[in-house]
């Protein structure tokens, strides 16, 4: 459940900064900006290898998958890692360049959790 809340969260997210990057304009609405707007590279490298991680972990887990189809389980191990480590980079850079939202504390967590992704793989 907790993925399929996690991959719901990063689709509406990446939606909201489609339109940036397809155009390369911040929306001078107020209430569209936020930090993933107005950095919508890094929120689109954080985001769609976060989806990808998300939906691939259980996959890896699967022991049908591993049986059934070897090939299809060693490819998505190395999307999977390629996608583990996309994401922590770019939470560390998310939490160094975005705006602190909630307070240093979750700031300094989220940086610690980046390198340990990152350090895992």
């Amino acid at each position: 459940m907790l993925g399929g809340a996690a991959i719901a969260s990063g689709v509406v997210r990446f939606s909201s900064i489609t339109p940036v990057l397809s155009s390369g304009v911040v929306p001078e609405d107020e209430e569209q900006i936020t930090s993933y707007t107005t950095h919508p590279f890094i929120s689109a490298m954080h985001l769609l290898p976060g989806i990808a991680f998300t939906v691939l972990g259980p996959l890896q887990l699967a022991p049908a998958v591993r049986r059934r189809w070897p090939g299809v389980h060693r490819w998505s191990g190395r999307v999977f890692v390629l996608s583990g480590l996309l994401t922590g980079i770019s939470a560390i850079s998310m939490a160094v360049i975005f705006p602190v939202l909630v307070s240093r504390v979750s700031t300094v967590a989220n940086i610690v959790t980046g390198v340990a992704l990152v350090v895992a793989f």
